[in-house]
């Protein structure tokens, strides 16, 4: 699960646009231009070399991107091993004496339980 600010910066990376990230994202365009603003004060370094309709990338944000990326390709693979995990079958093992035993393992079986 992605932090919605990395949403929107990995969104405009592939966009290329502030109006299409906004569009795609149901938000306004002024709160697209908020989260990168946020996420270049928080990581203080310029993402945006060029600001308006046409942009590029600084070295900064081509890193960002690229570790946004890797993060949400982990991020969707955590949930099914998460609950593979919560899934398995795991093994019993008991013990008891020869008598008690063969008395428990012989009427279960009998039962088919």
């Amino acid at each position: 699960m992605l932090d919605h600010r990395l949403q929107t910066f990995l969104t405009l990376c592939e966009t290329c646009n502030y109006t299409k990230t906004a569009e795609k994202l149901n938000m306004t365009q002024p709160a697209v231009s908020q989260h990168i603003q946020y996420l270049e004060n928080y990581y203080q370094v310029a993402l945006i070399a060029e600001k308006g309709k046409n942009f590029s990338l600084t070295e900064e944000g081509k890193a960002l991107e690229q570790y946004i990326r890797t993060l949400k390709a982990n991020s969707e693979r955590i949930l099914p091993l998460l609950q593979r995990i919560k899934n398995q079958v795991k093994q019993l093992n008991f013990g008891a004496t020869l008598t008690i035993g063969e008395y428990t393992v012989c009427k279960c079986q009998s039962q088919n339980v």
